[in-house]
């Protein structure tokens, strides 16, 4: 018995078929012994070019799936970049929803506006961090019920003009903290 084969042998000695099949046998298991013991070598397992002849049909086909390989992981990196890039967008604009639900809106529109000072709505909104559907809730059931803001007309608001003819389009109307909005920023700000 060598290296777990037995020769088998019939009455007039080995069979030729037999004979050949365990060297088969003996040479294969050999090759996978001498495979084992060889150190793995790093600079084996870095990509090789195939030696393929040029122009021949298995090396356009080895180098078009080397190139598809490559622009599948490029893909998969992207996508991968974006999720990550979304998911950042997402935390920080869930840390700013937290800040901003911590303060009301009316506090914030107060807040953002100076005694004295004429702002448009959408600069209001903008100061305030607020959207233009919060904006427009806030400044008018809130605000101007309680009495807190007064609109005025904008004497540079040009109607005739369309928005394409300007580079800034001025709002048609301004607002401005009244006496009792002073005193309400005052105590929104905690002074």
């Amino acid at each position: 018995m060598q290296h777990g084969f037995h020769l088998i042998q019939n009455s007039g000695g080995q069979n030729r078929k037999t004979k050949t099949l365990a060297k088969r046998a003996k040479s294969i298991l050999e090759k996978l012994l001498r495979r084992a013991r060889r150190p793995i070598d790093p600079a084996s397992l870095a990509r090789r070019r195939p030696r393929l002849p040029p122009g021949s049909a298995a090396g356009l086909w080895h180098w078009r799936r080397l190139k598809k390989a490559r622009e599948d992981k490029r893909r998969r990196l992207q996508l991968a970049a974006a999720a990550l890039r979304d998911a950042r967008r997402r935390e920080a604009a869930a840390a700013r929803r937290a800040v901003r639900s911590s303060v009301p809106c009316l506090e914030r529109l107060l807040a953002a506006m100076a005694p004295g000072e004429w702002y448009g709505a959408a600069e209001l909104g903008r100061a305030a961090e607020l959207t233009r559907n919060s904006l427009h809730a806030t400044l008018y059931q809130r605000a101007v019920r309680r009495a807190l803001v007064e609109r005025g007309i904008n004497g540079a608001y040009d109607n005739r003009l369309h928005a394409a003819q300007q580079p800034t389009m001025e709002p048609r109307y301004l607002w401005r903290l009244t006496k009792a909005g002073e005193a309400a920023r005052v105590s929104a700000m905690g002074g």
